[in-house]
């Protein structure tokens, strides 16, 4: 019963991405205004996107390079327990 759960999504799946992928090609090959205003508003998102990618990142960074940094020093004070979470919250 389970298998075959999990084999109707999959087929499932891979039907809706063919269909997504034929959709776009067709309305790929019939340039409009529409679809001109939806290309400069997907690019603009995507500018969008990229920047909040970009800060998130370096919030990841300076998180994981501040732990690194705490656990190093509980290990030096002798509290061997609190470098270890805090190097683990850092990984």
């Amino acid at each position: 019963m389970f298998r075959h759960s999990i084999r109707t999504l999959v087929v499932g799946l891979c039907t809706l991405t063919a269909a997504s992928q034929a959709a776009t090609a067709v309305a790929l090959a019939v340039p409009t205004d529409q679809h001109r205003a939806t290309y400069t508003a997907a690019r603009a998102l995507r500018s969008q996107t990229l920047t909040d990618l970009t800060t998130a990142m370096k919030g990841e960074a300076f998180a994981y390079a501040a732990y690194s940094l705490f656990g190093a020093q509980a290990g030096r004070e002798a509290q061997s327990a609190v470098g270890e979470l805090f190097r683990t919250t850092a990984q």
